[in-house]
């Protein structure tokens, strides 16, 4: 059921938002009231690498954090690729509209001021990988038909495990190395996106 939407000849720089798309997005991207449709319509249906790269530039994660943008550009890009544009909930609109709630979140003091960048950074990489490759259909119908993803991580918050697997998978394939913090954050993050474990399943 997983795809390999690695594309290894993918040109980051043209996904790269330009200054007059940086602007736009600032003038809104902090509010609550943020619309993600307009954003993808905007984007011309590229919201998640558009929001994130936006979202980086604007917090200043690229030089504070010594980051490629480029490297970090082609990663983006290759999780928004991994998100089925036929799912109706699960794609790359509510990808991008997790990543900006989490934005959305930092912009107030009390709770900024008690992280640290890596912190921001590693909450940006969770939210926009917490669907990564999302199938379209729950655990419990993967673990009733005996599908291999099941099999695979023996019935336990299948999806959740198979998100972050893939996404590690997809930073060693672009040669994002930022920190080995950010794998124990997104894995914890995404494992408690487990429905089953918040009881309601």
């Amino acid at each position: 059921m997983m795809i390999d939407v690695y594309d290894p000849w993918l040109r980051p720089d043209r996904y790269c938002p330009t200054q007059t798309e940086i602007n736009r997005l600032n003038e809104k991207i902090d509010s609550w009231e943020f619309n993600v449709f307009e954003l993808d319509e905007l984007s011309s249906g590229r919201p998640l690498s558009l929001a994130f790269c936006a979202i980086m530039r604007k917090n200043d994660l690229y030089s504070v954090l010594n980051l490629n943008e480029i490297d970090v550009v082609r990663f983006i890009v290759n999780v928004e690729n991994g998100y089925h544009t036929q799912n109706p909930y699960h794609n790359r609109i509510h990808a991008a509209d997790v990543v900006q709630t989490v934005h959305h979140f930092f912009t107030h003091n009390y709770l900024r001021d008690l992280v640290t960048t890596m912190d921001v950074l590693c909450a940006y990489v969770s939210a926009a990988v917490h669907d990564y490759q999302h199938p379209g259909i729950g655990n419990p119908f993967l673990v009733a038909t005996k599908d291999d993803l099941a099999l695979e991580y023996n019935d336990r918050a299948v999806l959740e495990n198979m998100h972050v697997s893939s996404a590690f998978r997809l930073m060693n394939d672009v040669k994002i190395h930022v920190s080995y913090g950010i794998i124990g954050v997104t894995s914890l993050v995404a494992l408690e996106n487990d429905m089953k474990k918040l009881g309601k399943q």
